[in-house]
């Protein structure tokens, strides 16, 4: 098999992401250079990779999770993005085909997003806590942006965690 990408000597580790329909995949690069620092990238079969406009400092480890033709991926700091200053946890989502960034969420007052984010069919879930009680949200994309709507909250000391895989 032909070599489609290196690594650099810099580099701490990286994971792929083939993500879309069959014959209009894509495979998604995160390629870790610190433990918050994160490049992602477009990468063809012929070794092109393609630099996507994400914030590099990112939660969850870097990982995308997608839905759709978004990946969306949490803030690990404070970030300006198109101008606009968003808290660390914000939740923002790059459209590969419309090669757009939108923020989905900013965690609401009290609530810190920790549990996990993962990709839907059609939308995104997303985990925050509030007075230690722990809050599913669900966003979906409409014309206008995202909606975001509380979906579950559960008493407080019990667990809710959400995690995506791709069969």
């Amino acid at each position: 098999a032909p070599k489609i990408y290196e690594l650099g000597p810099k580099d701490s580790l990286f994971e792929f992401d083939v993500t879309g329909a069959p014959g209009r995949r894509d495979i998604v690069l995160s390629v870790a250079k610190t433990y918050t620092n994160f490049q992602l990238k477009t990468l063809s079969l012929d070794g092109h990779a393609t630099d996507l406009p994400v914030p590099d400092e990112l939660d969850e480890f870097g990982s995308p999770h997608f839905t759709g033709h978004q990946l969306a991926v949490q803030l690990a700091t404070p970030q300006v993005i198109n101008g606009t200053s968003y808290p660390a946890d914000t939740v923002v989502a790059y459209d590969l085909a419309s090669k757009r960034l939108s923020v989905v969420m900013q965690p609401p007052p009290e609530v810190y997003l920790s549990g996990g984010i993962a990709g839907t069919r059609d939308g995104i879930a997303i985990v925050g806590v509030r007075h230690l009680q722990r809050v599913l949200y669900i966003a979906h994309r409409t014309e206008g942006g995202w909606t975001v709507k509380e979906a579950l909250t559960e008493p407080p000391g019990t667990t809710l965690a959400v995690e995506s895989t791709e069969i």
